[in-house]
């Protein structure tokens, strides 16, 4: 199914004019989800239902806004939107508390996040709920807020929690053998998701008397370094570019800065 969605993006390139676009993008998920009534609802707005069920809103403005100033990758871009909105729909999300994490994407998929529970942390990075479950990693939609009957930042707290009990400590994933250059932690899917949890750096960024430099090129990667060092941002960012070189999925190549308020992005 997605790649006939993906073909089928190609084979038309959607449209400058926003009611256009609304049609073209409407036309992609109606073929996506034959099974779904497709509406639009408004202003680059779509309404996906099933039977007797209300549905839930999909927003376009952003990804028409990517699509006139990224004329050239729109085709690629509205076709992977059109590919999420059809998997996240025919999803069933199992809401247990306990298995809420976050996970850290690149800040196209946080604007172009449908129904999911996602936000910025800063710079070109987000950060997504998600529920851990068993056979598969499926995203927390804003539909799902009323059954459980949180909040948003509710959920993001749950989840944020249950990353930080489920990483290995910080000082422990370091070790003992820490470089005065760039420092690079390997893990599984979840390694990024450290940098959603922004109290967890704190001891290390004290350490470093406030210098403490992090980048997230991949998934199951964190490169970080002491910006007190001689050349630890320049070095920081050929390591981070090397390994998302070679990283099956990428995230950022962005080196960030540990703030009391949040992260900062190191300018270039």
């Amino acid at each position: 199914m997605v790649a006939f969605v993906m073909q089928d993006a190609r084979a038309s390139a959607p449209p400058a004019d926003e009611a256009a676009f609304t049609e073209h993008v409407a036309a992609m998920v109606r073929k996506a989800l034959p099974n779904h009534e497709i509406d639009i609802a408004g202003r680059l707005e779509l309404r996906i239902r099933q039977g007797a069920d209300g549905g839930w809103s999909v927003f376009l403005e952003r990804i028409h806004v990517y699509c006139q100033a990224n004329v050239s990758d729109c085709e690629r871009v509205v076709g992977s939107f059109v590919a999420r909105a059809a998997a996240t729909t025919n999803e069933t999300i199992i809401l247990d508390h306990a298995m809420f994490r976050v996970v850290v994407r690149p800040r196209e998929y946080v604007d172009f996040a449908l129904d999911a529970l996602a936000k910025q942390i800063a710079g070109d990075l987000g950060e997504v709920c998600v529920v851990d479950a068993p056979t598969s990693v499926q995203v927390l939609g804003k539909r799902n807020l009323a059954e459980l009957q949180l909040t948003e930042d509710e959920v993001f707290g749950i989840a944020r929690n249950n990353t930080a009990a489920g990483l290995q400590p910080l000082e422990n994933a370091i070790g003992n053998g820490r470089a005065l250059g760039a420092n690079t932690l390997r893990g599984d899917f979840y390694e990024s998701s450290r940098f959603a949890v922004h109290a967890l750096w704190k001891p290390l960024a004290i350490e470093y008397a406030g210098e403490l430099l992090v980048a997230v090129p991949g998934v199951d990667t964190i490169v970080f370094a002491d910006g007190r060092q001689p050349g630890a941002i320049a070095d920081l960012r050929a390591r981070a570019a090397l390994i998302a070189s070679a990283a099956e999925r990428q995230v950022s190549v962005t080196v960030f800065r540990w703030t009391p308020d949040g992260w900062e992005v190191v300018p270039n």
